[in-house]
């Protein structure tokens, strides 16, 4: 439902660009639909109940929700795409832009995208997860799985989005933080697969 709910308001908002003569790249659409669209194939098809009780199947899932999915969904630019169809509310009044412009220069989301944050998450996610009784815990049920998988979504959103999102955001590295911030995690992740 919540992949359905984020493809129909981007789609509103495009449509909505269009109508008013403006431009929204076929690109970035592309990007964010194959996104969600991989969320939905690793969460609500049989990939999911075989990634239930095998294991090389659920780090797919991990995989593709952690490191793909993000990626594509960022790309689509979807704050860009909100921040220019919603419509400003009238003088001294709050809408659904002006909350979304105060959320994005908020304290909470200078601290949750920031590097000092984001990095350690992302390799905390996975060594406090599989080597610890909470991935059998999380394993035990559906729910369990599915609070897995939004955390590994969430993870990699905020993750990759100083890095190479074209969002709008509180932290916007230069190219060489960015790549330092990307390289940071690798050994991580390489000494995991081991």
């Amino acid at each position: 439902v919540a992949c359905l709910v984020a493809l129909a308001l981007y789609a509103w908002g495009a449509m909505r660009l269009v109508r008013r003569g403006d431009k929204w790249p076929v690109g970035r659409t592309v990007a964010f639909v194959v996104g969600v669209l991989l969320v939905m194939l690793v969460t609500c098809t049989g990939l999911y109940d075989y990634g239930m009780v095998m294991f090389s199947v659920h780090m797919v899932q991990h995989m593709m929700i952690s490191m793909v999915s993000p990626i594509l969904i960022l790309l689509g630019a979807p704050i860009t795409l909100a921040l220019r169809a919603l419509p400003p509310a009238g003088r001294g009044r709050k809408g659904p832009r002006e909350l979304l412009l105060m959320l994005l220069h908020s304290r909470y989301m200078r601290v949750v995208t920031h590097p000092v944050f984001t990095i350690p998450l992302f390799i905390a996610s996975l060594y406090g997860l599989y080597f610890t009784p909470l991935f059998d815990f999380l394993m035990g049920s559906k729910v369990g799985h599915i609070a897995m998988m939004v955390h590994f979504l969430a993870v990699g959103l905020v993750f990759f989005w100083p890095i190479m999102g074209v969002d709008p955001g509180p932290h916007r590295p230069g190219y060489v933080m960015r790549m330092l911030e990307l390289f940071a995690g690798m050994p991580f992740h390489a000494f995991f697969g081991i």
